[in-house]
């Protein structure tokens, strides 16, 4: 568990989980639209991040871990997808700090965590529960989920053969990729080329 460190806000826990995660050959694609999150929010996201990076470097054996933030009115839902062996039969000590946590702002977390298959972290915080502090799932009845699947592309065109790849990090940043790269979602389907 990640416990007695003080949050640094969602953009710069992202940073230093890819830097974490690029050291250990690990993969990480973010789709991270501005949100507008009050601070303590923010701070919960930021810790789930952290955690979450923490238990993949662990215990996951992943290659690969997507996470994905979107609002739709007062919804927040964060989600943390991995490649990795999946298998979580209980909450340790750092799930159930971030499930504690989420609480703590009107949200819930979500496991999905079969044998061999993964682990998907689903976090969301909801404007729209009637049992605040806690989720009765309302976000559900509005028709809010994000399942982390990338959308899908209609036909997708090949990359002529022997093209290059080019690979240039930008200056505290992501990295500019040009060339033929294929971007896959969690399941394995290529959305976009």
């Amino acid at each position: 568990a990640v416990a007695g460190i003080r949050s640094t806000g969602l953009q710069a826990e992202l940073a230093a989980a890819r830097l974490a995660l690029l050291s250990a050959d690990v993969h990480l694609d973010q789709r991270l639209p501005s949100v507008a999150m009050d601070e303590k929010t923010e701070n919960v996201m930021a810790m789930a991040v952290r955690e979450a990076v923490t238990n993949i470097l662990r215990h996951a054996g992943a290659r690969r871990v997507e996470v994905e933030l979107r609002e739709d009115g007062d919804r927040v839902m964060l989600s943390i997808v991995d490649d990795g062996r999946g298998g979580i039969v209980r909450h340790g000590n750092g799930l159930t700090g971030m499930k504690e946590r989420l609480a703590s702002v009107r949200g819930t977390l979500d496991v999905d965590s079969a044998v061999g298959a993964g682990t998907r972290l689903t976090l969301c915080r909801c404007g729209d529960s009637k049992s605040k502090p806690y989720c009765d799932h309302s976000h559900v009845d509005k028709g809010f989920a994000a399942t982390g699947e990338l959308p899908a592309a209609a036909e997708l065109p090949a990359w002529p053969e022997g093209a290059p790849l080019a690979i240039d990090p930008i200056p505290n940043g992501p990295l500019k990729v040009a060339g033929p790269m294929e971007i896959t979602s969690g399941s394995g389907r290529a959305a976009k080329r």
